[in-house]
Formats: C-alpha cells, sequence, structure tokens
C-alpha cells in the first residue's frame, strides 16, 4: 500500500510569532483568511480555542455553502498549531491532520503548515495545495494590513496606525528624548518648542539584536546628521517636525488614551513622489515596529532584514 501524502508548505512573514498564531485562532481574523474566497461571502465563524474544542467556518459560494471543521489537538502559543481537518463536518472519518509550526526569525516569523493525508487523496494534491497556498496569501494580506496599517489620504500624504503598550505619557518620552528615541529611531539633543531644533543622529546598529552589519546601500548613511525643526509640539498629544528641511514635508506624531495603551498616528504629508513614499513608508514601518517592541518588552533581532520586507510590502500597498 502507498503512504500517505504529506504537503508541505512555508511563509515568511514579517511580525511576531504570537501575531501569526493568534491570527488562526481569532474568528475576527481567521473571518477574512481562513478558506476565505474572494467572491464568497463569510456566513459563520466559530471557534472554541482550547484542545479537544472545534472550529467551523461557513462561507456562501457561487455553488451553495461550503462548510470546514476543524478539531484542536495541539495548541502551544506561539509554535505549534495540530488540528483535524475535515471539509464536511458530518464525517468525522475523512478528517486530515494539519501542523501549523511558527518559528522565529531575525525579520519576524516563518510559518511552516504540513497537511498529511491518506494515499487515497493524491489526486487531490494540488488542488489541497492550490487552497492552503490561498489561505497563506490571505493571511499574508491580512497581516500586511493590520501590521503595516498604511493608507495614502492625499496624493503627497500617508497614515499609519499603532497600538501601543505604555501609556501616553511614556509613549511622548519616547518620541522626545534622545536617548529613548536612539533605541528605535534616531538619537540627538532637541530644542522642545515650535520653531525649535531637532537633531536625527542616523546610527542605527543598536536597533537589532543580532549583529548585523548595516546594508551596502545604507552604509554611507551611518552616522548622518539630520537637522529638522519643530512644526507642533504640545506634550503629550501632538509632536511635528520636518522632513529634509521640508523638502519631503512634515511628520506628525498624534498620542490617544487607549485604555492604560496608547494609539499613535503617523501623518508624513508633502512626499515629493510615489518613490519617496514607498520609501518614507517602509522606513517608518519598520522604525515603529522597533518602538513597539521595545515597549511590549521585546526586541527586533535584525532591523535591516524587517527594513527590507517592510519596504516591499508598503510598496504592494501603497499602488
Amino acid at each position: 500500500m502507498s503512504g500517505p501524502v504529506i504537503l508541505t508548505l512555508t511563509r515568511d512573514f514579517a511580525a511576531p510569532a504570537d501575531r501569526i498564531f493568534d491570527a488562526w485562532l481569532d474568528p475576527a481574523d481567521a473571518s477574512r483568511f481562513l478558506f476565505a474566497t474572494p467572491a464568497g461571502e463569510m456566513k459563520r465563524v466559530e471557534i472554541d480555542a482550547r484542545v479537544g474544542g472545534e472550529a467551523l467556518i461557513v462561507e456562501r459560494r457561487a455553488e451553495g455553502e461550503v462548510r470546514h471543521r476543524l478539531r484542536f489537538e495541539v495548541i502551544d502559543r506561539p509554535r505549534r498549531l495540530v488540528f483535524l481537518f475535515s471539509a464536511d463536518p458530518s464525517d468525522d472519518g475523512k478528517r486530515t491532520r494539519v501542523s501549523i509550526d511558527i518559528a522565529a526569525t531575525p525579520a519576524g516569523c516563518t510559518l511552516t503548515l504540513t497537511h498529511e493525508m491518506e494515499a487515497a487523496w493524491a489526486g487531490h494534491a494540488p488542488q489541497v495545495r492550490s487552497g492552503w497556498t490561498m489561505i497563506l496569501d490571505g493571511l499574508t494580506r491580512l497581516l500586511e494590513k493590520t501590521m503595516i496599517d498604511i493608507e495614502r489620504i492625499a496624493p503627497d500624504t500617508i497614515r499609519m496606525e499603532r497600538l501601543l503598550d505604555a501609556p501616553v505619557e511614556t509613549v511622548w518620552r519616547w518620541l522626545t528624548e534622545p536617548d529613548l528615541r536612539r533605541q528605535w529611531f534616531a538619537g540627538g539633543r532637541i530644542d522642545p518648542r515650535v520653531g525649535g531644533e531637532i537633531e536625527l543622529v542616523f546610527d542605527h546598529d543598536d536597533l537589532s539584536a543580532d549583529d548585523v552589519p548595516y546594508p551596502a546601500q545604507y552604509a554611507e548613511y551611518k552616522g548622518a546628521i539630520g537637522r529638522e525643526r519643530i512644526v507642533e509640539y504640545d506634550p503629550p498629544r501632538r509632536f511635528a517636525i520636518s522632513w529634509d528641511e521640508g523638502r519631503e514635508g512634515t511628520a506628525l506624531f498624534e498620542l490617544f488614551e487607549a485604555g492604560e495603551r496608547t494609539r499613535l498616528v503617523l501623518t508624513h504629508s508633502g512626499i515629493s513622489g510615489p518613490g519617496p513614499m514607498a520609501n518614507f513608508g517602509g522606513g517608518w514601518h519598520a522604525h515603529l515596529a522597533v518602538l513597539e517592541a521595545r515597549l511590549a518588552g521585546r526586541q527586533v533581532r535584525d532591523f535591516w532584514a524587517l527594513h527590507a520586507q517592510s519596504e516591499e510590502a508598503v510598496a504592494r500597498q501603497l499602488r
């Protein structure tokens, strides 16, 4: 007799392992990528996220309602998720096993999906692989939307938001105090008033937990110093600075209370064109990811790998 059919798919994400893991068990996230098709309408997503618990996903498609059921065997956050899977909830005997393994990487994490099927399913392997590829593509889009979270709100303006694990007063300090600012963006002295000068010292060696070199294309900027003007200064709510002495507009940080956390809104306006817009968007995302990690007690292992992935994702989202 032939042995089992084992399909394996691997995908890299510029997001922490816990964020990727949680997306599979959160009904709101799952409804946007798990067995979701472009033309379908998700009707029902129920997830009992415990060992022995089940999930039921029902989507209305042109051919009628399509139902998928999972039964969880392993829930080891954020490393491993194993479930029995069936596209026919009434037939437990046809369930097959799916394993999701997530490993941290310097730029985020790598997900490996393994689907074990009986030999009788060999003829369906290409269709099954295509289905999981579609699902992982959907997860990629979901994560880019929620992690990148950037939009063009005017021809020369982009905006992004972050929910940070610290009160407003703490986040304000990380935006304005040189010793804290250099840990996620750029250090340098500051004259804290409207019209005052802020110095930006770009030396990113300390942004990575691992010992990683400057990429060749950025090596000439190591130690570069920018001198900008403070456009708005209203502690602890609004902080805006010029960029490239105003030639690339203004970056505005707004802070809003969200319980014990802070919602940060960054609006960069006056950008000179599509190329710089994608570049600034990718850079801001990478730096805000470091800030988010620092405030949550985490580290980014390789800032430059994160930066490269961020630029690619932002460029796709801003097309």
